[in-house]
């Protein structure tokens, strides 16, 4: 989410949790021994229209929530050179993570939350062209914490993968080096990046869950929370991968507010009923086909065409 959706109140609200937590967690003696502090925030979300359909070439029309994925990440200053590596502790867990050198991304029996962790990395430095012994890895330290509630069905999945490329993108980049001060925000805002990144990284953020996590998900919570924007619904054509923003004030009108209601029903990617979704997927794909056999000779369909093939065939009742 671009950080002019995100106030300043918020995010001292959240470094006033995560910063005391990443002096304590990594050992901290004093403010010198950090040599920066870097803030990334992705959101979960609600949806307005279109489950299960972001993996059929549908339309969906997803929203952010206020809350999601919050990462600090910070390099530790050291007399000597700290060894390559990259250090993490998730509340979500209550744990930490090391990841001191690649082989570690190859073993077995890795937690879901860290295969999420595992991926993130992999990926990342497969695209950047690096590996986990770069000099601008060395010392990095990351605290992840989550405030969208895990197997709420509000994507906290997504944004975790979200937040963790682009918090490892920009400590990659060192574009945090970039950073900027505007005469309206307290916090330096590193540059926005490009619509096409932000495209890879939700498509990363997919790949995590389907290729180290083993859960078949469609893009629908990754890109939303990549590109979101605040008080504004995307109106996606997944088809397409193209999107639109509208106010969310243009269903609900003015004085209105939303209410998401927890209706006790999990949805936990990272724990026990991720192989339900990927049943519910099966299931889907498997109607899918039949649908094709019967209506379109057999050839592979889109909800788009779908729609199409029910606008132009003539409906009769009978009785």
């Amino acid at each position: 989410m671009p950080a002019e959706g995100f106030p300043d109140s918020r995010i001292d609200q959240m470094l006033g949790e995560l910063q005391p937590l990443f002096i304590k967690q990594f050992g901290v003696k004093k403010p010198a021994d950090v040599e920066w502090l870097l803030y990334s925030f992705a959101p979960g979300r609600i949806n307005l229209i279109g489950e299960h359909v972001d993996y059929m070439g549908g339309f969906v029309c997803p929203a952010a929530v206020p809350d999601g994925t919050h990462i600090v990440a910070g390099r530790l200053r050291s007399a000597e050179e700290p060894p390559p590596g990259l250090r993490f502790f998730v509340t979500y867990a209550q744990e930490h993570f090391d990841v001191p050198s690649l082989p570690v991304l190859s073993e077995r029996g890795l937690k879901t939350w860290q295969k999420y962790i595992v991926g993130a990395i992999t990926l990342r430095l497969a695209y950047l062209g690096l590996s986990l012994d770069a000099p601008e890895l060395r010392g990095v330290c990351f605290v992840i914490h989550g405030t969208v509630p895990v197997g709420a069905g509000l994507s906290a999945s997504a944004s975790f993968g979200v937040a963790l490329l682009c918090a490892l993108n920009s400590v990659l980049t060192e574009d945090y080096r970039r950073a900027r001060t505007t005469r309206l925000r307290t916090h330096r805002l590193v540059p926005l990046i490009s619509l096409k990144e932000r495209l890879l990284i939700a498509q990363q953020a997919r790949q995590i869950e389907a290729e180290f996590c083993g859960t078949e998900v469609g893009m629908m919570g990754h890109f939303n929370a990549a590109l979101a924007e605040a008080n504004k619904f995307m109106v996606i054509d997944c088809t397409k991968w193209t999107y639109q923003t509208c106010g969310m004030d243009t269903i609900s009108g003015h004085g209105y507010g939303w209410l998401l209601v927890d209706s006790m029903i999990r949805h936990d990617l990272m724990g026990d009923t991720q192989t339900v979704f990927n049943e519910v997927r099966r299931d889907q794909e498997m109607a899918q086909k039949r649908i094709a056999a019967n209506l379109f000779k057999g050839s592979p369909f889109t909800f788009r065409s779908w729609c199409a093939h029910r606008s132009s065939t003539p409906r009769t009742a009978t009785w």
